[in-house]
């Protein structure tokens, strides 16, 4: 599992603008197939089965915004009753409010930890920013505070996830910091939770983070490309020529994306497109196809 390349592909089909991913784990399809059983109370992280989730929902109730937010989202039991909802409900509903409320009722204490709206985008972007469980926001009577969910048990241990749920409307915005870019894979428990916590972010302007890479040995990269590349990995890392490490090359135009194995911007050139489609959208962009056998390192220097 090259985790960082699957988030930061992720995160490219969502930077398309028409498009977003949805990850589902064995784990995920079996938890669904526990919710069709009658009376199971069987759920993850984010169900709303926790005697927490359901005494943070009479406080919620008092809030001004709260009905026109509620719906079936805060119902489902996992990831895939989830996905359900979203592909149930028109583009135009407010999602990203009605997940800011499932976050909502995920939080620990009402108004703690809570910030003012203008501290956010320090606390999403500064690893630095430091949260104490008694923090509370000094505008509580405007409604114009953020309160912030802790959510995970993977949280500090390979990174972190921020979460900021606006009291007056549900508004979401969340982000990942410290993440390690380094990060080739988590624990098989860890990697599934973080993928059901993302799928519900996604819609919040998530932006990621990375910290300093630790030295690597430059042929380790070798591990994430298919064997018939590794001698013009070779090469490319000899000649001090730039290209995506971590595997795959992904070219964004307008609305659509293709991706290959390699691929290079400057001279328009890419290697072993994933999909005929893949493959004709990097010939209408202008780029030229080059065979493994017929790559001559001479173009791109």
């Amino acid at each position: 599992m090259r985790f960082y390349t699957d988030l930061d592909k992720r995160q490219a089909i969502l930077d398309s603008g028409d498009k977003i991913s949805w990850t589902l784990t064995w784990q995920d399809m079996e938890l669904f197939d526990e919710s069709l059983k009658e009376c199971s109370e069987i759920g993850d992280e984010l169900t709303s089965n926790s005697s927490d989730f359901r005494k943070m929902s009479k406080n919620l109730q008092k809030l001004p915004g709260y009905k026109q937010y509620k719906s079936g989202l805060l119902a489902t039991e996992n990831s895939m009753e989830r996905l359900l909802w979203y592909l149930e409900n028109p583009i135009d509903m407010p999602l990203k409010n009605n997940t800011g409320l499932l976050f909502a009722h995920l939080h620990q204490q009402s108004g703690k930890p809570s910030i003012d709206a203008e501290e956010l985008d320090s606390y999403l972007k500064d690893p630095n920013f430091k949260i104490s469980e008694g923090m509370q926001a000094t505008k509580m009577k405007e409604g114009d505070f953020y309160v912030l969910p802790q959510i995970g048990s993977i949280t500090d241990k390979f990174f972190e996830f921020r979460i900021g749920v606006k009291v007056q409307d549900f508004d979401l915005k969340s982000s990942i910091i410290n993440l390690q870019k380094g990060l080739k894979s988590l624990p098989k428990s860890d990697w599934e939770e973080f993928w059901r916590i993302y799928n519900l972010l996604q819609f919040s302007n998530q932006t990621i983070f990375a910290a300093e890479e630790e030295e690597v040995d430059l042929y380790d990269c070798l591990e994430n490309h298919d064997p018939s590349l590794h001698g013009i990995i070779r090469q490319l890392i000899q000649n001090d020529i730039n290209f995506e490490a971590d595997g795959g090359y992904i070219l964004k135009i307008e609305k659509s994306f293709a991706e290959s194995m390699l691929g290079f911007e400057k001279q328009k050139i890419f290697i072993g497109a994933l999909s005929d489609d893949d493959k004709a959208i990097f010939l209408k962009a202008g780029y030229k196809e080059v065979l493994v056998d017929n790559f001559d390192i001479n173009t791109l220097l």
